[in-house]
């Protein structure tokens, strides 16, 4: 068996609401997320997208983007830049602070002052977040892209504060910190409530890019469920289950390229909204979960934690899915030495996540974020796995980077 990386947090209010949206009996339920979802963001105008790609294109859409130059972070999900490129947006890439995810600042800020950008898309990457105070300081319209956050809680008890501050935002509910069936949320510029209409659907004439067809989501909810039913006990020779591929290894992940566009569905939105009534539940068991990978890391001498921008005073980093550890700076060859840890960590049962790639054209200029994913071990923390596995994973870890040290 195989702990994995994506196994959806699902129980029966899942499977029955996904059930029910199969055989036609679901057609309240965008309604229905949007009016849960209103009573937690207030009037801020809201959108039920078929995903969060779709949520970022509609933001760009809304603050007039296309044909002008907008940054992003050179170490970046690739499905942000498939966005961007049905947006019609031209991409400047800036490199990530050092040691983080976030935006070089001075980077960031040169090219504000410069006019070499008219916007800023900020993902939250894993859940880090951007610097805040940075992105106002640069004067210029933002996207949040806080996709791991949706229906998290900050630490004065609001759920999914994250997506809120930029002029834009976007919640995604495909494999993050609320598991649904994809789909996903935009937060748009303030309107006049009757110029707005909360569960409109993207035009797809003006988006380009495709729909999602019914089959493929069916299929895919079928996928999720025998995942959340099984969750550890699914044998590693199916798909999905492979080895840790090198860091030069350049296989595209051909899924964040396309765009899945519209509105919400009914399946999406069933699923997404009995994920939403358990969101306090999820987020507990995620940060309990990273919790551990955070004790492994602080006792290890040749593992680090990054420190995400706006978390630098001491407060613990929030990840709810995937947990990034950095090996130690002192560690020489770090590509040889993070592709043996890894490969030490799926022979012992225990999957990590490839590096996303840097955004192809600008990785000579972004000496930060390659050195970043030069050391960089993605652990799963998802709240599906069950305390006892989860304390194989951080044994395993600890098992890991003994070895690793003791190879040194």
């Amino acid at each position: 068996m195989l702990v994995r990386v994506n196994v959806p947090h699902w129980g029966f209010a899942e499977l029955r609401g996904g059930s029910a949206a199969l055989v036609g009996l679901a057609g309240g339920a965008p309604n229905a997320l949007a009016d849960r979802i209103r009573q937690e963001v207030g009037d801020r105008p809201l959108e039920l997208v078929a995903s969060a790609r779709a949520g970022l294109v509609r933001a760009a859409q809304a603050l007039d983007l296309a044909g002008r130059r907008v940054a992003v972070p050179a170490y970046l999900c690739p499905a942000v830049t498939a966005a961007m490129r049905v947006a019609q947006v031209e991409l400047v890439v800036v490199d990530c602070a050092a040691g983080g995810f976030e935006f070089d600042p001075d980077g960031l800020l040169a090219a504000a002052r410069a006019g070499d950008i008219a916007a800023i898309v900020a993902p939250n990457t894993y859940g880090a977040p951007q610097d805040g105070g940075l992105l106002r300081r640069s004067g210029l319209p933002w996207i949040e892209d806080a996709a791991y956050q949706g229906g998290q809680t900050s630490p004065a008890g609001r759920p999914g504060v994250a997506g809120l501050a930029g002029h834009a935002g976007v919640w995604s509910f495909n494999f993050k910190t609320l598991a649904g069936v994809g789909g996903g949320v935009v937060f748009l510029p303030a309107v006049a409530e009757s110029d707005h209409d909360a569960t409109a659907a993207p035009s797809p004439h003006v988006l380009g890019g495709r729909r999602r067809s019914r089959a493929r989501e069916r299929a895919s909810f079928t996928n999720y469920a025998l995942r959340a039913v099984g969750r550890h006990r699914i044998p590693r020779w199916l798909p999905g289950g492979s080895a840790p591929l090198h860091l030069n290894d350049h296989r595209a992940r051909t899924v964040l390229d396309s765009v899945p566009l519209g509105s919400m569905s009914d399946l999406q939105a069933a699923v997404a909204l009995a994920q939403w009534g358990r969101r306090d539940e999820v987020a507990r068991r995620a940060r309990e979960n990273a919790e551990r990978i955070r004790g492994v890391v602080a006792d290890s001498p040749v593992l680090t934690d990054i420190a995400p921008a706006g978390q630098r005073d001491g407060a613990p980093p929030t990840f709810p899915h995937l947990y990034p550890v950095l090996l130690d700076p002192g560690v020489r060859d770090p590509e040889r030495w993070l592709w043996s840890l890894r490969s030490w960590m799926h022979q012992a049962g225990v999957q990590t996540e490839d590096p996303y790639p840097l955004v192809r054209g600008r990785e000579a200029a972004s000496h930060n974020a390659a050195e970043l994913r030069r050391r960089l071990l993605l652990v799963p923390c998802h709240a599906s796995i069950a305390d006892g596995v989860m304390r194989h994973v951080a044994a395993t870890l600890t098992r890991t980077a003994e070895r690793l040290a003791s190879s040194l």
